[in-house]
């Protein structure tokens, strides 16, 4: 009996640790719509992002300016106020998994 105590309370200290990452630890931003691609680099877009909660929805939104490099895509926020529209190219398509009808 004395050796049960302890691994119970092991066991729901990690159970409820696991269950505080799986409400509030697992979000992530995906691309839903590329906005814009520069016309001078092909690899400079302007992305439209939501935060991804997993079962509980969507959360935020944002708008970033991803540059690739190789296989890595930096992402920084923008205003779009201050955004020299003449040298993008506007595109406006749905890309990732979220479609909208």
């Amino acid at each position: 009996m004395i050796l049960i105590s302890p691994l119970f309370g092991i066991t729901a200290c990690v159970g409820i640790f696991i269950f505080y990452l799986s409400l509030f630890g697992m979000g992530k931003w995906i691309d839903v719509t590329l906005l814009a691609r520069s016309k001078k680099n092909s690899k400079n877009v302007i992305i439209e992002q939501f935060y991804d909660n997993g079962a509980l929805g969507f959360d935020g939104k944002r708008i970033v300016e991803g540059n690739n490099i190789w296989c890595w895509q930096k992402n920084t926020e923008i205003d779009t106020s201050k955004i020299n529209w003449n040298s993008y190219k506007i595109i406006n398509k749905e890309i990732g998994f979220i479609k909208f009808p």
